[in-house]
């Protein structure tokens, strides 16, 4: 039951953020209840950085640094250090660094990369 109410607010995860914090809840129950342990704690990070990532790059519609990723975190309550993003997306298929504005950025690997302005 737990798995099928975190896989439907997985799916509203990008148009809603007050179900996100819900998302990120019912994650650490289902993780919680099938034992996972202290060593469990660290993938949880980078996947729950990977989820606001996504959010976020989503909700801007534009390739995004790492700075601007990091802040945006912080502002809906998940202070990160930019190292920490650069090592969870680099790690992760779901995203690619390209070129965007002349500086680095991140953006969704399964997605075109939008025009610049």
């Amino acid at each position: 039951m737990m798995k099928a109410l975190r896989d439907e607010l997985k799916d509203k995860l990008l148009r809603n953020v007050s179900e996100f914090r819900v998302y990120l809840a019912l994650e650490e129950a289902i993780h919680s209840v099938e034992g996972s342990g202290p060593g469990a704690e660290r993938p949880q990070r980078s996947r729950s950085l990977r989820i606001l990532a996504r959010q976020l790059l989503s909700e801007r519609a534009a390739p995004q640094s790492t700075g601007e990723l990091a802040e945006g975190m912080r502002s809906l309550g998940s202070p990160t250090s930019d190292n920490s993003i650069s090592s969870s997306l680099s790690q992760s298929p779901d995203f690619v660094s390209v070129r965007w504005g002349g500086r680095p950025r991140w953006w969704l690997a399964n997605l075109p990369t939008p025009p610049e302005p």
